[in-house]
C-alpha cells in the first residue's frame, strides 16, 4: 500500500523524553500525555490477572456466538407461531442469519471507538444494547420484528469480535499472543455449536421464546463481570493519567499540562476513516482473494449451521430438544482444525528457523490451500444425506 494514502487513524506517538505526543488528527486537537508508570501498564499485570480477564472477554465472544445459532433448532417452531398457514421458510432461515450480518456492521462502528474510549467502555455499552435487543427478540410480535431486532443484537454483540484480540494484544507483547489467540478462538468455534444443542432442548421443554430469555441472563452475568476489568488501551490509560495530572489539587506536578477535547468532528472523521479502511485494503490482490474465500467460506458454513437443524427434524424425525445434537460434530471439527493449526505453527516456525529465513504471515497459507479441498468433500457428502 502507497504510503500516501494510509488513513490518518489515531495513534500514540513516542518521541524522546518522558512525554508521550499523542496527537489525535492534528488539525483537531493534540495532547501531550503523562506517561505511565510500568508497573500500571497492562503487559506489567500479574500473570493469573491476565488470565481471568482474558476469560471473562472469551466468556463475553463464546456468548454472543452461541446466541448467534441458538435459534437454528428452532425455525419449525418459529415459523408454526408466526405462518401457521405456511410461508417461506428462507424468511425463517434468515432470523438465524442476520444475526451474522449484524457482525458485519457492528464490529466496523464500536472497533474505532475504541481508540477514542477506550475498550472496556464500548464492552460495557455494547453488552447493554445486546441485552436490549435480546429481550426484545423474546418480546416479538412478529416474524418481522425478530428479524430486525436479531440484526440490531448482533451489531451489538459483534463487539467482543472487534475488540477481543485488541484486548489480548493490549497484554501480552507480540511473540506471546499467537497461542492465545488459537485459545480465545476456540469460542468463536464452541459458541455456534453449544449454542443450537442448548436452543433444542429449551425450545423442547419451554419454547422458542425461552431462548432469548436465557440468552439475556447469560448476558447479564456478563455484564457484571465487565464491571470488574479495568481499561487496558494504553493511550486511553496515559490520557486519563493526563486529565488526573492536569487537576488542580493532583499531587503530581508534570511539566505540560492538556486535558483531551473529544468533539463531534473527530468523532465522525475517526468512524469514516475506520469504515473506508476495508475497502482500501481489499484493493490488494492477494487481500483480495483472501477476502474472497473467507466470504465463501463462512457463507457455506453459515448456511449449513442455519439448515442443520430443520433437516433433521424434517428427514429424520428428530424433536427440537434432540436435533441440536447434530452440531457437535462440526465442533469437533472445529477444535480439531484449531489443534492442528496450532502445531503447524510450530511447525513451520522451527522449519523457517533452521534454513535461516524469516517467517512470514503469508506461509500459513500453504496449510490453507492444503485443507480446503476438505470442504468440498464435505459439502458433497452432507448434499444427498440431506435432501428429502
Amino acid at each position: 500500500m502507497d504510503n500516501n494514502s494510509k488513513p490518518s487513524l489515531p495513534s500514540d506517538r513516542r518521541g524522546p523524553g518522558t512525554n508521550t505526543r499523542l496527537q489525535e488528527f492534528g488539525d483537531i486537537t493534540t495532547v501531550t500525555a503523562s506517561p505511565l508508570p510500568n508497573s500500571e501498564k497492562p503487559q506489567k499485570w500479574p500473570r493469573g490477572w491476565k488470565w481471568v480477564y482474558i476469560a471473562i472477554v472469551g466468556y463475553c465472544e463464546c456468548l454472543t456466538f452461541l446466541v448467534s445459532m441458538m435459534l437454528a433448532p428452532s425455525v419449525p417452531q418459529v415459523l408454526a407461531e408466526f405462518r401457521p398457514l405456511g410461508g417461506s421458510k428462507s424468511l425463517g432461515s434468515f432470523s438465524v442469519t442476520v444475526y451474522i450480518l449484524g457482525f458485519c456492521v457492528g464490529p466496523l462502528l464500536l472497533g474505532p471507538l475504541t481508540d477514542l474510549y477506550g475498550r472496556i467502555v464500548i464492552y460495557r455499552l455494547s453488552i447493554v444494547g445486546f441485552i436490549l435487543f435480546t429481550v426484545s427478540c423474546a418480546l416479538s410480535p412478529s416474524l418481522e420484528a425478530l428479524i430486525t431486532f436479531r440484526f440490531f443484537a448482533g451489531c451489538f454483540g459483534g463487539a467482543p469480535m472487534a475488540i477481543g484480540g485488541a484486548v489480548i494484544a493490549d497484554m501480552y507483547e507480540p511473540g506471546k499472543r499467537d497461542w492465545l489467540m488459537v485459545s480465545y478462538s476456540a469460542g468463536t468455534m464452541m459458541g455456534p455449536t453449544i449454542g443450537p444443542v442448548l436452543g433444542g432442548v429449551i425450545t423442547g421443554h419451554y419454547g422458542w421464546r425461552w431462548l432469548f430469555w436465557v440468552a439475556a441472563i447469560l448476558s447479564g452475568v456478563a455484564a457484571g463481570l465487565l464491571l470488574i476489568l479495568p481499561e487496558t488501551h494504553l493511550p486511553t490509560l496515559e490520557r486519563r493519567q493526563t486529565r488526573r495530572a492536569s487537576r488542580p489539587n493532583s499531587d503530581e506536578n508534570p511539566t505540560e499540562r492538556a486535558s483531551t477535547r473529544w468533539n463531534i468532528k473527530l468523532l465522525i472523521r475517526t468512524i469514516s476513516c475506520a469504515v473506508s479502511l476495508p475497502t482500501r485494503i481489499a484493493g490488494h490482490s492477494t487481500v483480495l482473494w483472501m477476502l474472497v474465500l473467507i466470504a465463501v467460506f463462512n457463507g457455506l458454513v453459515n448456511m449449513v449451521l442455519s439448515s442443520l437443524g430443520s433437516i433433521y427434524q424434517r428427514k429424520y424425525h428428530f424433536r427440537p430438544a434432540t436435533a441440536g445434537l447434530s452440531y457437535l460434530g462440526i465442533g469437533v471439527g472445529g477444535l480439531a482444525a484449531l489443534a492442528a493449526t496450532k502445531r503447524l505453527k510450530r511447525y513451520l516456525a522451527g522449519m523457517f528457523i533452521a534454513k535461516g529465513v524469516a517467517e512470514s504471515s503469508e506461509a500459513s497459507l500453504l496449510f490453507l490451500a492444503a485443507v480446503t479441498p476438505t470442504t468440498s468433500i464435505g459439502l458433497l457428502c452432507y448434499r444427498p444425506n440431506s435432501s428429502s
